[in-house]
């Protein structure tokens, strides 16, 4: 299986439809396939400090998706 790493400027584009980025975000993710994301809790905490400027949705937004990648059954976080 391939796999690749995930850094924090991609899960931000990808939640933030604002972002100049996000739309290559959600073409990139959409031809992932099953190939696996790798991240690491230091990318996940800049995601949620990134999102905390935000407001409310942005935060929830952000702590639903982690909450995601980390049940993940195939989730491997580096520390």
């Amino acid at each position: 299986m391939t796999s690749v790493f995930a850094d924090a400027g991609y899960w931000i584009a990808l939640l933030n439809p604002t972002d100049a980025l996000h739309e290559r975000a959600v073409q990139v993710s959409s031809t992932l396939g099953h190939t696996r994301i790798l991240t690491s809790e230091f990318v996940l905490t800049e995601v949620l400090n990134a999102c905390a400027r935000k407001g409310d949705l942005s935060r929830m937004t952000a702590c639903v998706l982690i909450d995601k990648i980390r049940s993940t059954r195939t989730a491997k976080s580096f520390r």
